[in-house]
């Protein structure tokens, strides 16, 4: 009975009964004359269990009995509310008659019932918006109900998704993307919500964060309108303490080696220094005279602008085969404009341009050249800061390095494999279900620009170290070694380790269970790190996006643009991030409203009910006019009411890369499924411009396909490798964890392609 009670947990009631019986029943037992006997046999594991019976009989006891003057409060308020209701309502109150009569209430109990024992299973988000969480839900498996935090003062008028999504941390934001594909999406306050007419009161947190989840959220939307927790997170609490944690229960693992001491000692000198206020608008301390700011030719500097070449430090040595260090990677180059700082950047703006390398001839070294060539992490002078403003103390810049220098070192200390690939040409070893990880880490590695930023001797130049939502730069320190060392040309394959424990500790420790995981959630987490590591704004200013589309859509655009460069501006958003247009117009008035947006991969959905599809398709499918009816129905600011509208949504700006991930997963019955269909296209040619707003200033370029992530198998026990066109030499290679082949783009299989990655031609 005991064990009955244990597996009954969550089920308060039940638990109480069972332990209560069993309490009684030890009394009886107690009150038998052969009691001495059966004492001397059994009597320390009776002892222990009449003692548990009693201990949770008492706690599940107070439990019940708060829940129960809580449940006679709420009633007798409900009472009172009812009495003070007129019996005639204004008609603007009145609900309409298409709006679902079902309550926007779910208590915790039922919540946890639909995702355990409902047929099928359900799963959900928990998006916890409390001001106080020094205690936090933590259910058993994070995949069935999955609890973002979203910081209360975030909710203010105006808000989006996509702005939302990124004030929150680095860890929290790919977590988020979940409500576009869980069965129910439930927002906790503390206490629960004051309801008018069945919704939360307009203009409230509840109802701002529920619009901006539901209704101004294309990427992403709800499959329903989220729920509201009964009782918010003291219901919880009461009803599921087992699954309850303060927020300090969950401690970082200890430094265990001279890395982790690094990281450690470098995240506290960041936190001690006081910095100054880098965001002043004042006029700029005059530069010395000694430090003229003039070209590289020596000439003048045009219209206050000095231009600088790819390197801003470009040392003696070189890690990447000498002078040809450039030449493994083919594609557009990267050009900073030193220009006076505005506003809250720390850093010039990025201009990327389209100028492609002339692809020399690749000839690999003799073995002899690599014997005597430079050790693969030599000490780098500090780069001369006179030519450009100061972002990182020279004690900080000392500290990456050694953090660097440490990655490196762990790598060649690890057991991996030395020998005389051609540079990009290294493995990486799986260390227990890490494909996922390994084979968005090689396409990452072969994309273009991503190199003339994460290197020894250009990532400290980007890092922001005054950004707290990023990981100071600790990310990008051991991303840019891991780059290096796959392309300095020493190892077949390398174990990526201490890269992994380093992002679980910084980043999200769930990817380091052992456990399978989605490749394009690692990715959004770790492009998100790397962003917000060389994020240029030092103030996050927000703003609202109050447009109407139509004929005002460029101006629109430019205040947009605009505002937007001072809430997020980095090189990462340059290379990846494109920007949509969201135009909603109403059917009863004609009201119009534009919303921008910005993504780092276009997630499109495949067609259930077809045998075979096609990218173009997916595309037209994801870019098509949608009518927004029922449940779905526009919040009219001009009507005052829900009514049906029509949402388009395009392209406005692309970026030099774009990635495109075919959405083949999606939870049924509380389990990953899959969808095999194979989707068709062109690895030489993807034209966007179709899917561009007709008003959008955009120049559309045909992209070229250079890296597939292919999946086999199901989630939870497929494998991920990748496809990867190599920059210089132009062969296809396979990417199997540690296993490098050659390939082809023939050998794409269309019903295991996941996520593709296309280039400006």
């Amino acid at each position: 009975m005991i064990q009955e009670a244990r597996i009954a947990r969550g089920d308060i009631e039940k638990q109480y009964t069972l332990y209560y019986r069993c309490a009684q029943l030890s009394k009886l037992i107690c009150k038998q004359q052969d009691f001495a006997k059966f004492k001397s046999e059994h009597g320390a594991i009776f002892g222990l269990r009449f003692k548990e019976s009693l201990d949770e009989a008492d706690n599940l006891k107070a439990i019940l009995n708060k829940k129960y003057e809580e449940k006679m409060l709420r009633i007798s308020q409900a009472s009172v509310a009812e009495a003070k209701v007129p019996s005639a309502v204004n008609s603007e109150n009145v609900p309409d008659a298409n709006c679902p009569s079902s309550s926007v209430l779910i208590s915790p109990k039922e919540l946890v019932r639909m995702v355990e024992q409902a047929r099928p299973k359900k799963n959900a988000v928990i998006v916890d918006y409390r001001k106080d969480k020094s205690e936090v839900i933590n259910y058993k498996n994070d995949h069935v109900i999955t609890v973002v935090t979203v910081p209360h003062e975030l909710i203010v008028h105006g808000l989006i998704f996509t702005s939302l999504r990124n004030q929150l941390e680095v860890g929290q934001r790919p977590l988020l993307h979940r409500i576009g594909s869980c069965d129910l999406v439930v927002l906790m306050s503390d206490t629960g919500i004051e309801l008018k007419n069945g919704q939360p009161l307009r203009g409230s947190p509840a109802n701002l964060l529920s619009l901006a989840l539901y209704e101004y959220n294309h990427e992403h939307h709800p499959k329903s309108r989220p729920l509201f927790m009964d009782g918010g997170f003291d219901n919880w609490r009461d009803q599921y303490p087992m699954y309850t944690r303060s927020d300090g229960t969950l401690k970082r693992n200890e430094p265990r080696d001279q890395l982790d001491h690094m990281v450690s000692n470098y995240k506290k000198a960041c936190l001690m220094l006081d910095y100054p206020d880098l965001s002043s608008k004042g006029p700029r301390p005059q530069e010395p005279p000694r430090v003229p700011l003039r070209q590289p030719n020596g000439g003048p500097i045009a219209n206050g602008v000095l231009e600088f070449p790819t390197r801003v430090v470009k040392p003696d040595m070189s890690l990447h085969m000498g002078h040809n260090y450039q030449s493994f990677h083919h594609g557009p180059l990267v050009r900073l404009l030193l220009i006076v700082p505005q506003g809250h950047l720390l850093h010039p703006p990025y201009e990327v341009t389209s100028a492609p390398i002339n692809k020399p001839n690749f000839a690999q070294p003799p073995p002899a050249a690599l014997s005597n060539a430079v050790p693969l992490h030599p000490r780098l002078p500090l780069p001369d800061r006179s030519t450009k403003p100061v972002l990182i103390s020279i004690d900080q810049e000392q500290q990456l390095l050694d953090i660097y220098n440490s990655m490196c070192d762990s790598t060649e200390g690890s057991s991996s494999r030395r020998g005389n690939p051609r540079p990009g040409y290294t493995g990486l070893y799986n260390m227990g279900n890490t494909c996922f990880m390994n084979a968005t880490l090689q396409a990452l590695f072969h994309t273009p620009l991503m190199l003339s930023i994460f290197s020894k001797e250009n990532f400290m130049s980007r890092v922001n170290p005054h950004n707290k939502m990023g990981t100071g730069g600790v990310i990008s320190a051991v991303f840019s070694a891991m780059m290096d060392v796959i392309w300095s040309g020493q190892y077949t394959a390398i174990k990526p380790q201490r890269f992994l424990r380093l992002f679980a500790s910084q980043v999200n420790a769930c990817l380091a269970d052992g456990h399978q995981h989605d490749a394009s959630e690692f990715q959004l987490f770790l492009l998100d790190a790397l962003h917000e590591d060389t994020n240029q704004v030092t103030k996050r200013v927000s703003f609202e996006q109050n447009y109407k589309g139509g004929s005002h859509i460029l101006n629109d655009a430019k205040d947009y643009e605009k505002k937007s460069r001072q809430f997020s501006y980095s090189p990462i958003n340059k290379i990846f991030n494109l920007q949509t247009v969201s135009e909603l117009s109403c059917s009863a008035c004609g009201e119009q409203s534009a919303t921008f947006e910005e993504c780092s991969l276009i997630t499109v959905e495949l067609p259930v009910h077809a045998s075979r599809t096609s990218l173009q398709q997916c595309l037209s499918s994801h870019f098509s006019q949608t009518t927004l009816d029922g449940d779905c129905r526009w919040n009219c600011p001009r009507c005052r009411a829900p009514k049906r509208a029509s949402r388009l949504t395009k392209l406005w700006s692309l970026p030099p890369v774009v990635v495109v991930h075919l959405k083949r997963f999606s939870m049924e019955n509380g389990d990953y499924a899959k969808n095999t269909m194979p989707v068709d296209f062109d690895p030489g040619r993807l034209d966007l411009s179709e899917y561009l707003h007709q008003n959008s200033p955009e120049n559309p370029e045909p992209y070229r396909l250079y890296a597939v992530t292919n999946h086999c198998g199901r989630l939870n026990s497929g494998h991920y490798t990748a496809l990867v066109c190599h920059g210089t030499t132009g062969e296809w290679l396979r990417f199997d964890d540690e296993s490098v082949s050659s390939s082809s783009a023939n050998g794409i299989n269309t019903s295991e392609a996941y996520m593709l990655y296309y280039k400006r031609t």
